[in-house]
């Protein structure tokens, strides 16, 4: 059964600039303009023409039967529902990230606290990529996102599920391109952001084809540069484990072209325990640049004011309490001295290298009492 779109508020809701886009993108010829209100395209196709008109902005009264015809002639021309359609000029202002769901039923449903934790996981591995181009590729990351992470999350949106299985439809907003030969500009933030997902993706994937045949890791280290990290690789295994397989899909959005195929990645469910594993190895060999850490003082090298000494410490690091040594300077003797003394904590930021029994900090900056008086102490 065919179903025609009319309801006026639901068509209202699409974008000229967007559907002018996707057309542009889609092979219609812009071939005139209409008394300055609207744009006229044009497509050739099986020998048969089409032409459809597009408001310039949505003040004309008949913006939404207007809006109703192009969603109808693309519809015939690309041998798709107007529903289908309609969510695909509704969705043309973003890359859409779709995560499929292989542990649906038949009606396309999944339980509502797997749902849940499908969306959660999907944007852990978008923030991996975020963080990724915001501060560099790193084997982890903790704390807070950056201001432009923060934003850039912010500002993306929860489309609705797909048709035909659970698709969650993860929409992140771009900027139309207004590019020329004298412009050469790099992407934004936000695309920048979806080309590191999908390469991200597809190098995780690869690494797990590799690392399986030669048995070793070293194909998951390589992939570091490209995005995948132990945030990453953990987020891809909570995904499996708790679904059959996933595929992933990325798609561009047209104000914005890219000249690349589509990304389209698929995991099975075996491969869950492999991410864990990688995610876990990171954590525990790599380091953790730029933590902040709020650490119980135990021992101070000197009881007197030097150039450098060490200082022990116990911190939690990823949810683990850990035993950690610095070397500090002068400048923050009064604080450790006292810190040591009243077994109190202190805050501080420092990179963390696992090593052993007691893990390394370097690149100390900071330091200072913690503010929160009820911070934990541990019994020694």
């Amino acid at each position: 059964m065919k179903v025609h779109l009319t309801d006026r508020e639901v068509l209202r809701a699409l974008s000229p600039l967007d559907v002018r886009a996707y057309l542009n993108q889609s092979g219609w010829e812009l071939t005139d303009t209409w008394e300055g209100r609207a744009t006229i395209h044009r497509l050739i196709k099986d020998s048969s023409e089409y032409i459809v008109k597009v408001p310039v902005d949505k003040d004309p009264s008949d913006f939404a039967s207007v809006m109703g015809s192009v969603v109808h002639n693309l519809s015939k021309v690309e041998q798709r529902s107007e529903l289908e359609v309609y969510q695909t000029l509704s969705h043309a202002g973003s890359d859409v990230i779709s995560v499929r769901s292989k542990s649906a039923d038949a009606r396309g449903t999944i339980e509502l606290a797997d749902g849940v934790e499908l969306f959660d996981q999907a944007r852990t591995l978008l923030t991996a990529a975020a963080k990724t181009e915001g501060v560099g590729p790193r084997p982890s990351y903790r704390g807070r996102p950056t201001q432009e992470v923060q934003e850039y999350l912010d500002g993306v949106r929860l489309g609705q599920t797909g048709i035909g299985s659970f698709i969650l439809n993860i929409l992140s907003p771009v900027s139309s391109s207004i590019r020329t030969p004298k412009l050469d500009i790099d992407d934004p933030f936000e695309r920048r952001v979806v080309l590191k997902l999908s390469t991200a993706l597809q190098s995780a994937k690869k690494a797990l084809t590799n690392a399986l045949i030669i048995q070793s890791i070293d194909p998951f280290e390589e992939a570091i540069e490209n995005g995948v990290s132990a945030n990453f690789c953990n987020a891809l295994g909570d995904m499996l484990e708790e679904n059959k397989s996933v595929d992933i899909q990325i798609s561009y959005s047209p104000r914005r072209p890219h000249p690349g195929p589509l990304s389209r990645i698929a995991f099975d469910q075996d491969a869950a325990s492999v991410f864990h594993e990688v995610a876990r190895t990171f954590r525990e060999t790599k380091p953790q640049l730029e933590v902040l850490l709020e650490a119980t003082a135990l021992t101070i090298g000197t009881n007197e004011p030097q150039e450098t000494y060490d200082v022990d410490f116990i911190a939690f690091v990823d949810g683990k309490s850990r035993k950690v040594r610095g070397v500090f300077g002068v400048d923050n003797f009064d604080v450790l001295s006292s810190a040591v003394k009243d077994n109190s904590t202190v805050r501080f930021r420092a990179d963390v290298h696992p090593e052993g029994h007691i893990w390394r900090l370097e690149n100390i900056s900071g330091v200072k009492p913690a503010r929160d008086e009820t911070a934990r102490r541990f019994d020694i």
